[in-house]
């Protein structure tokens, strides 16, 4: 990173991520509300214009697009964006390895902010579901699952049964193939999912 960062892009890049961030469907009434940003949003939206406007070198801006393009965002969110070219050389720290559980063999230029970038990474590392791996599934506890909307089919003292709806972007628990309604007209496809 060498290029001036606009004023402007980078506060357009805030307002961005805010407006973006969808609401996790937690039940009632959550204790503190989870949201998170879809990657294919934040990949729309950090075209190469906008990176050299948030300071990207041209020779950088197609390696941050193609792998890190949520490491610069975390970064860019904690203050950090100068370090991304830390990152790069590290196919161990691009976006696919998301979310970090270690930190260890961060540069050690980047280790004294590891504690702030763990913080902020959960909100864009919601947890993809794919069909065959749930069973005995564990997420970490600050982990994201992206239920947008939830309705309960039964509530007793001993259970309650949902019927569920994640974001289509992290629900592979049905092939495309065999997806539930097609979009016609004005409706739109809804994958059902009962957890």
């Amino acid at each position: 990173m060498a290029g001036a960062i606009h004023v402007s892009a980078a506060q357009n890049f805030r307002d961005f991520i805010e407006n973006s961030l969808v609401l996790v469907d937690s039940g009632p009434s959550p204790t503190h509300p989870l949201r998170f940003l879809p990657r294919d949003s934040l990949k729309t939206y950090l075209t190469p214009k906008r990176l050299r406007q948030l300071g990207i070198n041209p020779s950088e801006w197609q390696i941050i697009h193609t792998g890190y393009t949520t490491i610069f965002t975390i970064l860019f969110l904690i203050d950090k964006a100068i370090y991304i070219t830390r990152f790069l050389p590290h196919h161990c720290f691009d976006d696919e390895h998301l979310p970090f559980q270690h930190f260890e063999g961060w540069p050690l230029d980047c280790q004294s902010f590891s504690r702030q970038f763990d913080n902020a990474q959960w909100q864009f590392c919601a947890q993809t579901l794919k069909k065959g791996r749930l069973n005995n599934t564990q997420f970490p506890p600050q982990a994201i699952v992206p239920f947008i909307r939830r309705k309960a089919i039964k509530e007793d003292v001993v259970s309650s049964t949902y019927m569920v709806e994640l974001h289509p972007e992290y629900d592979r628990l049905i092939d495309k193939v065999h997806s539930s309604m097609r979009k016609t007209g004005s409706e739109t496809s809804k994958n059902a999912n009962s957890l």
